[in-house]
């Protein structure tokens, strides 16, 4: 699958949508896909060390026709996907695109202020109804991947283990995103020394794409205990090695999230509004607008609240780890891939990975049997299964990556029974209902009559009550039916015996 994505990144708009766009990527290349950038110019160096290995990158060829220019940069290329990450793209350009490569569409936006015609919108801000914010904007048909659920943050954050709150504050990081378009970050400074009277480390981060870095280095220079750090390959480090963080409201926000670090946010362009209001209100931080000078007394008041209160701190992480897990990209790949899902018979060698989703709480939780089972138990479970003549168990995968668990059992009174179960991190993007359309197809090449497939569903658990639901199965009396039919036009690959 070939996914073409259309993204810019300078000293004006910063590097926050390049760099968002990069960790899908990254997410899509663990699918199989192949990933070319687009930009309108030269990514910075920054861009350019995350980007090896994952994209090709191509500068867009000047045309005055944003969509022939498009298609000049791409050539022969027909894409299956196009990504856009741009304010300035339309609905005009996105009919244009689709129409020209029949290609589906995603669009990365969080303003909502113009007409969009894609079949996915990510928006990983914070909002309280993310349908009425795209009411009227977006298709009817249009799908709203939405909150910091999705956040598109480099998977390299899900692994990481939160520490928790220094009671003392020893260091303080600084970074106001990879430009600091209004060069903020020497204020930031001072107002740790001054305001704050912070006397501990203190570590400055930017990016050599920042136009006002000589006068950043300066500051530093004439500061005691400072470091200036450029172009870091990640940030991971940063964020776990200092006690308090003071950063801008872009996507850094979700990085500083994830990692568990209290924090005062400074929201430094319009669009970041929404997302500091409704930290501050959950929190997860101090968050101050930045409406010129008059903001530093209230920058630094914030800072001392933050640097002398430690029960303020712990509430902050706790609040902060809740929204954002690591997995956003992966699941919006996921969801981007979901027409590619095949099942396949489930082989001993699946039991690892079975075992893992099936012992996860949120798994557990939705079972009929929400008790944690031991390895050994599972194993002995899966070699009953694999040679059974009345059960069929398939893995279902995308594009060769495992996502997923089905399962039909033969019941006494002729019936089938499924109950599936997918990666937990893949959750709420429609993965269910392709395992159960791609697993029914498979079932019907193995009956020589209609049966009726029956499906159990806890109280309560509605995103499974609709998914069978819009799979065309009935509920009564608290089970799940529905008929299945012989496929006379193609054989299942399933073995008729057992799945081993």
């Amino acid at each position: 699958m070939i996914v073409i994505i259309r993204a810019d990144a300078n000293s004006g708009i910063g590097l926050g949508h390049v760099a968002r766009c990069l960790s899908l990527a990254e997410a899509l290349a663990v699918f199989g896909c192949r990933v070319i950038m687009v930009s309108a110019s030269a990514l910075p160096v920054v861009l350019l060390s995350k980007a090896k290995g994952v994209v090709e990158c191509r500068v867009l060829i000047e045309h005055e026709d944003e969509s022939q220019a498009f298609f000049d940069t791409i050539g022969s290329e027909i894409p299956d996907w196009v990504v856009v990450d741009s304010y300035s793209i339309d609905a005009r350009w996105h009919s244009v695109v689709r129409r020209k490569f029949g290609c589906r569409l995603l669009v990365i936006d969080d303003l909502a202020d113009r007409p969009l015609a894609a079949d996915i919108v990510v928006d990983h801000n914070l909002s309280r109804d993310y349908q009425v914010k795209y009411r009227d904007i977006a298709t009817p048909s249009t799908r709203i991947l939405s909150g910091p659920t999705y956040a598109l943050i480099s998977s390299d954050y899900a692994a990481v283990k939160p520490r928790e709150p220094s009671a003392v504050v020893r260091s303080v990081g600084i970074f106001l995103g990879g430009t600091d378009p209004i060069g903020l970050s020497g204020d930031l400074l001072r107002i740790c020394r001054t305001e704050a009277a912070f006397d501990g480390d203190i570590e400055l981060v930017s990016t050599s794409a920042n136009v006002h870095l000589d006068g950043l280095r300066r500051a530093c220079e004439g500061s005691l205990n400072v470091t200036l750090s450029i172009d870091l390959p990640d940030l991971i480090d940063f964020y776990q090695r200092h006690d308090v963080y003071i950063g801008a409201g872009g996507g850094s926000t979700w990085e500083r999230c994830r990692c568990g670090v209290p924090a005062l946010v400074v929201g430094v362009a319009d669009n970041q509004r929404v997302v500091i209001e409704a930290l501050g209100s959950l929190g997860a931080a101090i968050c101050v607008f930045w409406r010129g000078p008059s903001a530093l007394a209230e920058i630094g008041a914030g800072l001392r609240r933050i640097l002398t209160d430690h029960q303020l701190r712990k509430k902050m992480v706790a609040a902060s780890l809740d929204l954002v897990d690591g997995n956003g990209a992966l699941r919006i790949a996921a969801a981007m891939m979901t027409s590619s899902l095949r099942v396949r018979s489930a082989t001993i060698d699946d039991a690892q990975m079975m075992y893992g989703w099936r012992n996860h709480p949120s798994v557990r939780r939705v079972s009929r049997d929400s008790t944690p089972m031991d390895f050994d138990s599972h194993l002995r479970w899966l070699k009953s299964a694999l040679e059974s003549e009345s059960r069929h168990v398939m893995i279902a995968e995308i594009n060769g990556r495992g996502v997923g668990v089905i399962r039909y059992d033969y019941l006494s009174d002729g019936h089938l029974e499924v109950s599936l179960y997918c990666d937990p991190r893949l959750t709420g993007i429609g993965i269910g209902s392709a395992m159960l359309n791609a697993g029914e197809g498979e079932m019907a090449g193995l009956l020589s009559a209609e049966v009726v497939v029956t499906a159990f569903v806890l109280s309560g658990n509605e995103s499974s009550e609709r998914m069978f639901a819009r799979a065309g199965f009935v509920e009564r009396d608290g089970i799940w039916r529905k008929g299945l039919s012989p496929s006379v036009a193609r054989p299942s690959r399933l073995h008729r015996g057992g799945c081993a």
